[in-house]
């Protein structure tokens, strides 16, 4: 078993490391990530989970990047860690990853990465709420309301007829 599969699986070993893996196994575990490490890099086929939940089989390329994409968050370098995090949300087209990303960014308060993120999602998911909302509450929060007519009309658009006032109001 790699090094670091062992440190996934058994946390508590090392006092020094065990939060610091604890918090990057929960956070593979809640992104609904099958973790295979084949001898292939081509593992990246979408599955549906058991939940409703999209899941991918993960390359070992791809789990790499985002270890590092997560130590590097935790080791204060946002920058870094956003970018391997969009990297990857861009190429397996997965809401978690593109949700991680922009958390990462407004982590590390870059409200223009964040708001980027957001658009990449919306373009690579379009028919998806989640990024809207996240693109309108970025713009107001950067007091950008001449902004936000798209993401609001997009965001009534792709919201269901009974639920649309609560989204207006």
């Amino acid at each position: 078993m790699p090094l670091i599969l062992g440190l996934l699986m058994n946390r508590h070993t090392n006092p020094h490391t065990g939060p610091r893996c604890s918090a990057l196994s929960n956070w593979l575990v809640h992104a609904g990530c099958a973790v295979a490490l084949a001898s292939s890099p081509a593992a990246m086929a979408q599955t549906q989970a058991s939940d409703g939940r999209q899941s991918f089989e993960l390359s070992a390329e791809l789990f790499y990047q985002l270890l590092i994409a997560e130590i590097q968050a935790t080791q204060k370098d946002p920058g870094t860690a956003f970018s391997l995090m969009l990297d990857a949300a861009k190429r397996t087209q997965h809401p978690d990853l593109f949700r991680r990303a922009v958390d990462m960014a407004l982590q590390g308060r870059a409200g223009n990465s964040a708001l980027a993120a957001t658009r990449d999602w919306a373009q690579a998911l379009p028919n998806s709420e989640e990024p809207y909302r996240y693109e309108l509450q970025i713009l107001l929060a950067l007091n950008r309301p001449a902004e936000i007519t798209r993401a609001l009309q997009n965001l009534i658009r792709l919201t269901p007829a009974e639920q649309r006032n609560s989204v207006i109001n």
